[in-house]
């Protein structure tokens, strides 16, 4: 009866449904999204932009709200995929959002809030809640169940 057990156990080691996003993961998807939020040219206050994903896909981008402040200009942007197809960790995901992804930035200060649904490799997946703020040069908080701190140059292609 062991035996049994033990060979239904090893038959169906990946039966146990989709493996947890990794952090690399987590963070490659954000940094995708992230580029693709700064390739719109989205200004004032309900201003509406999509752009295209490089696989397939789209993000639309709208300014929820702008205000002028001391520190200069502040902005809310909502981005939200619709099956948008990114390559993270050398794996691709098509992401979805659930419902979209705030982006809340001004002088010195970035916030990400929101969430979206990843799917890896079309082998299904899950949501993935976003809660970031932006700490001395890094973003601190919660990606997909994770404690995470993301170095700014982590989103940012430091190149361009």
């Amino acid at each position: 009866m062991r035996k049994l057990i033990l060979a239904a156990a090893v038959l169906c080691a990946g039966c146990g449904g989709v493996e947890p996003i990794t952090e690399e993961e987590a963070v490659g998807i954000l940094a995708a999204l992230t580029e693709l939020l700064f390739e719109v040219d989205v200004y004032d206050e309900g201003d509406t932009e999509s752009v295209s994903c490089p696989s397939g896909g789209s993000v639309t981008v709208e300014v929820l709200r702008q205000a002028e402040g001391f520190w200069g200009q502040q902005k809310v942007h909502s981005f939200r995929p619709v099956g948008c197809a990114v390559t993270s960790a050398g794996t691709p995901f098509t992401v979805d959002g659930d419902p979209d992804l705030l982006w809340q930035s001004g002088f010195e200060y970035i916030e990400i809030n929101g969430g979206f649904i990843w799917d890896r490799d079309s082998e299904g997946g899950s949501r993935c809640e976003v809660s970031l703020v932006h700490e001395w040069g890094t973003l601190v908080g919660s990606l997909c169940d994770l404690d995470v701190t993301i170095g700014l140059g982590q989103l940012f292609d430091e190149d361009e």
